[in-house]
């Protein structure tokens, strides 16, 4: 990676993840209840498997075009058919937990995922300015 990209926020951004903010009242959120209610609470795990494989993921966003993609998920995801991938993505798509125009187009997107990874960019880009800024300070 080179020294300028390591003070871009969007390009630390898109590396994955180590860990991802879990909101302690995500319980709460209305749209997970709806996962809930729909699929049981076997449904809201899968759905944190889903937000650790985009965080793990370069960009963020993972692909859904082809029978090899859907084997991926159903390892990411624990389940153990193509349809059982199909209910859970598309009931997450349904309550807004991910973009359903996207998950139409082959590609699984969690605007909650990506705006989390945007904040630890610019914290890593800013952690990466400063230490360069103290090396640059002791060499002087």
């Amino acid at each position: 990676m080179k020294k300028q990209d390591m003070y871009d926020s969007d390009v630390m951004a898109a590396r994955p993840l180590e860990s991802f903010l879990h909101d302690s009242n995500a319980h709460d959120d209305m749209k997970i209840k709806r996962v809930r209610f729909r699929l049981g609470k076997e449904g809201v795990c899968t759905f944190w498997l889903l937000c650790e494989a985009l965080a793990l993921t370069d960009g963020h966003i993972l692909s859904y075009r082809n029978d090899e993609d859907i084997l991926t998920l159903m390892d990411y995801l624990w389940c153990e058919s193509f349809e059982e991938v199909e209910r859970n993505l598309s009931c997450f798509a349904d309550v807004g937990l991910i973009n359903s125009e996207y998950l139409r187009n082959g590609r699984i997107v969690s605007e909650r995922m990506l705006e989390n990874a945007f904040q630890v960019g610019k914290k890593r880009a800013a952690g990466a300015k400063a230490a360069s800024n103290r090396w640059a300070k002791k060499k002087q």
